[in-house]
């Protein structure tokens, strides 16, 4: 199996393609190493839209990479862009960021997709969309951007504990999530601080973000809190785990 077979397949059996044949293209494409996926992607240029669509489905599922000079450009195009938006997560396409954190602001599969992607990324650019969007009340936008926020510790500290001022208890706790998702010293001595909290939803969240990591000077308070007035309080500190570390 060489170039000549890829060349026959891109040109006859591209367009067409569907899941289970996506499948033997990266498996060939693979085999036949960086020229055929090299192949793909100038098929890609001026394909149909159906080859075009696949072609971001194959290198999704193969990770390959040799198509992210065309994804920030396809994710302009309605006829492909959750797919490119896909693909610019998978394939970590850094060029894609700008392009990704505007379509953050649609309430939509593609508004997720592009959040999940920016995620994928990592890149310091999309740090201040993630805080944007951190309190909107979306458990799946809150999750993704806590995890893109986090691998910033020193901006996700500073993040954390402005939330922790914040006027409303689930500003504060997510402010406490994001501190224990950051898990740094500093960072769990904000969550410690908390443990007390008047609100029996605030030391829920603290019990939570600690559990597993408490730090050794905190945990006769964690521990503590299974004698808490408030059953809910006291069942959740019953089955956490402060840590043995």
């Amino acid at each position: 199996m060489g170039m000549p077979a890829v060349d026959w397949m891109i040109k006859n059996k591209l367009a067409t393609s569907d899941r289970l044949s996506n499948r033997t293209f990266v498996e060939i494409f693979r085999a036949v190493g960086p020229e055929a996926r090299v192949a793909l992607l100038q098929k890609m240029k001026k394909g149909s839209p159906a080859e075009i669509r696949n072609g971001l489905s194959i290198s999704i599922d193969g990770n390959f990479t040799e198509i992210a000079p065309i994804v920030a450009q396809l994710i302009g195009d309605t006829q492909y862009q959750l797919q490119a938006v896909r693909a610019a997560g998978s394939l970590s396409v850094n060029d894609a960021v700008p392009a990704l954190m505007i379509l953050t602001a649609k309430k939509t599969q593609v508004g997720l997709a592009a959040l999940v992607s920016l995620e994928q990324i990592g890149d310091e650019r999309s740090y201040s969309t993630a805080e944007a969007l951190a309190l909107i009340n979306s458990l799946p936008v809150r999750k993704t951007c806590l995890k893109l926020m986090a691998k910033f510790p020193l901006k996700a500290i500073d993040t954390g504990k402005r939330f922790l001022l914040g006027n409303d208890d689930s500003t504060i706790r997510v402010g406490i999530e994001l501190l224990g998702m950051v898990g740094t010293p500093d960072a769990l001595a904000e969550v410690v601080s908390r443990l007390g909290d008047p609100n029996p939803g605030v030391r829920i969240s603290s019990l939570l973000a600690l559990q597993g990591k408490c730090p050794p000077d905190a945990r006769s308070a964690f521990i503590n809190l299974r004698n808490d007035a408030d059953p809910l309080v006291k069942a959740i500190a019953m089955r956490a785990d402060p840590g043995r570390g």
